[in-house]
């Protein structure tokens, strides 16, 4: 029988409370809740499941890589472990995946997937939290009176919390916004490039309600599968991580709640993404949310690079470290400028060496802003032994465009 495929998972350093290193699976789609951890062993094997194999032939190939033996009985146990986890594209993951979808349709809002983790779920506590953050970067907002966009990141509050503060202070005095679109990076798999949802962001304070009228002009652009990958917002961590700062910075303001697919499986590296079908159809989508008579603000939450061995690349060094950081910086001066062609060529050409998850929101919010110009105001290396994760915070002013 041939062994289903491993499905795309958030692997990581993982240690059980006795002390034994194990790798952490976690499913960025949220079908299966919490964390499995397996052994480097068990992942390394369940990592060689392609579909075309079945365990008698995957034996020959997992022997050589390991030096011993691997016996077909040892591939079947791993796989067995990683079925009943739903960890596999088999029968089993289909079945749960079909119900966890309808199930998503029919809730009322997008509860908050990480309160309670990544930041307090009561209210109190919450805000605190927040008001903490903000306060980091406090004399430090740029003179900008017309902000019409900004980048912040979407990584952790712990390790980002210092460019999440220089990015949201930004905000905090230019007064009334009714609209802010938010393009986040799809960490998931999407059939396309842009997936709206009219289902509000729940917070610990009270949910981020989305602005419907200007979801459903999104999806009369994007046409009858507009809410194909709606799903893709259940576990996404992008858009909440923003719509948190807005609830709190802007309590009655609405959100316009879009994850962006990869650029890349539409377009080739030195292609310019203008013009290419789809990717125009997205940016008339995102535009087509924007009201002139309105005040709206687009915000790209989006990472930079991912480089190191956690992510399949070369090990840290001082040398990989400062190329990348060299890359990032020259990347955002040019998406300081507003030129979206050039942000993408700079970042996709050579096959995207620094796997930059933020690509696709970026592009977009610059295509809509059209001409805004941006100024950096922070950039920062989170950096571990196998691992470096880059971000940024730019905000953007043009006075020019409508309703923006």
């Amino acid at each position: 029988m041939t062994i289903p495929p491993l499905r795309p998972l958030d692997a990581f350093p993982y240690e059980e409370e006795n002390g034994r290193k194990l790798i952490g699976l976690r499913d960025p789609l949220g079908v299966v809740d919490g964390v499995l951890g397996v052994s480097p062993e068990a992942f390394f094997i369940a990592s060689q499941f392609d579909g075309e194999h079945d365990a008698a032939q995957l034996c020959d190939r997992l022997s050589q890589q390991f030096g011993a033996r691997v016996t077909p009985e040892l591939v079947e146990r791993v796989r067995v472990i990683f079925s009943e986890r739903a960890l596999l594209q088999d029968e089993k993951f289909s079945k749960i995946y079909v119900n966890a979808r309808e199930e998503f349709a029919r809730s009322a809002s997008r509860a908050a997937a990480h309160a309670g983790g990544n930041y307090p779920d009561e209210p109190e506590a919450f805000r605190l939290r927040l008001s903490n953050i903000l306060d980091e970067a406090e004399g430090a907002q740029p003179a900008v009176r017309e902000v019409t966009g900004l980048i912040a990141p979407h990584i952790d509050l712990e390790r980002g919390h210092l460019t999440y503060s220089h990015a949201y202070a930004a905000l905090k005095n230019i007064g009334h916004v009714d609209r802010f679109i938010i393009l986040g990076t799809s960490h998931g798999p999407t059939s396309g490039l842009l997936a709206p949802t009219r289902k509000d962001y729940e917070t610990p304070i009270g949910a981020a309600r989305t602005d419907r009228e200007a979801i459903d002009r999104v999806a009369v652009a994007l046409g009858d599968d507009a809410y194909d990958d709606e799903y893709a917002h259940k576990n996404e961590h992008s858009i909440e991580f923003q719509a948190i700062f807005i609830k709190l910075l802007f309590p009655d303001a609405q959100i316009v709640p879009l994850l962006c697919g990869s650029l890349r499986s539409f377009c080739s590296d030195d292609e310019d993404p203008a013009g290419n079908p789809q990717v125009e159809a997205a940016v008339a989508a995102i535009r087509a949310a924007i009201d002139p008579a309105r005040r709206t603000v687009i915000i790209a939450g989006a990472d930079l690079a991912h480089v190191g061995p956690r992510f399949g690349g070369p090990p840290i060094s001082p040398e990989l470290l400062n190329s990348t950081e060299t890359g990032d910086l020259a990347s955002l001066e040019i998406a300081a400028s507003g030129d979206a062609h050039r942000w993408y060529r700079s970042v996709a050409n050579g096959g995207d060496p620094r796997n930059t998850c933020g690509l696709s929101p970026i592009y977009f919010m610059l295509r809509a802003l059209d001409g805004a110009h941006g100024r950096l105001l922070r950039y920062r290396r989170c950096e571990s032994a196998d691992q470096c994760v880059t971000i940024g915070a730019m905000v953007f002013s043009n006075t020019n465009a409508p309703g923006v």
